[in-house]
């Protein structure tokens, strides 16, 4: 063991712990690129990737070289540009995150020193920016390892649980703004914000004379003496014994 810390509050009461460990030996397979799918989702990098394939094939399009070279430098130019928006959005990334945790846990000290409001609403807040950012990397994990999540089902396992995870940031209510127009980070303000809000909107209205006005309006249809009569009559052995010949095998009455 090289080093042993422990990290900010993320997502739980409970602070992880980061353990560095030194190998004996370099376990590290042979390297393979792979395109991240993630990526087609952004704009910003399919935009790129579109303005650079105009302008290759605009300054090569007429070039004296075969098509097979031309279509061998395409590949290598698309595939630098590929990794070096790859590797810029990465860096990105992880500064973002490393900023966060070190804000977090400079807010989480502050908290420990005086246990405002102020203090508790700026730690739930880096708290969901940092769960938010813990959730784009796991469905970027999952469309990695999309083939594996299929072929477990609905064994409970890690993928599963980031599954539910990211469903569970995506319904977050962090904030809402109250009757007063103060903004709240607070789980019991929130609830009660939506509750007084729905309450009304959900309650029994008791207006006797539409209701009647309504009824008196509808054609209720009545059972008749005769049917009356068949419907409350016992059960027959013969309807019984058909009604257990249609089961499927192996079920029961």
């Amino acid at each position: 063991v090289k080093a042993c810390e422990f990290l900010p509050r993320l997502i739980s009461g409970h602070s992880p712990i980061r353990i560095q460990l030194e190998a004996p030996e370099d376990l590290q397979g042979p390297y393979r690129w792979r395109l991240n799918p993630h990526l087609l989702t952004r704009e910003e990098f399919m935009g790129e990737i579109k303005s650079a394939i105009q302008e290759f094939f605009q300054f090569n399009q007429s070039a004296p070289s075969s098509p097979d070279v031309i279509w061998e430098a395409f590949k290598a130019m698309i595939w630098g540009k590929i990794i070096a928006f790859s590797s810029a959005s990465k860096k990105a990334f992880r500064q973002q995150m490393v900023g966060l945790e070190q804000e977090l846990r400079g807010a989480e000290t502050e908290l420990y020193k005086n246990n405002s409001e102020e203090n508790r609403e700026r730690v739930a807040t880096l708290q969901h920016d940092l769960n938010e950012l813990s959730s784009s990397k796991a469905e970027r994990a999952l469309l990695r390892t999309r083939s594996r999540f299929y072929a477990r089902g609905d064994k409970a396992g890690k993928l599963l649980a980031w599954q539910l995870r990211r469903e569970e940031a995506d319904r977050l209510i962090p904030s809402s703004r109250l009757p007063d127009d103060t903004t709240s980070f607070a789980p019991e303000a929130i609830n009660g914000a939506f509750q007084s809000y729905y309450s009304p909107l959900y309650s029994t209205q008791k207006h006797e004379g539409s209701m009647l006005s309504f009824l008196d309006g509808i054609e209720i249809l009545t059972v008749s003496g005769e049917m009356g009569e068949r419907l409350g009559a016992p059960l027959s052995l013969l309807e019984i014994r058909e009604v257990v010949d249609s089961l499927q095998s192996g079920s029961l009455p």
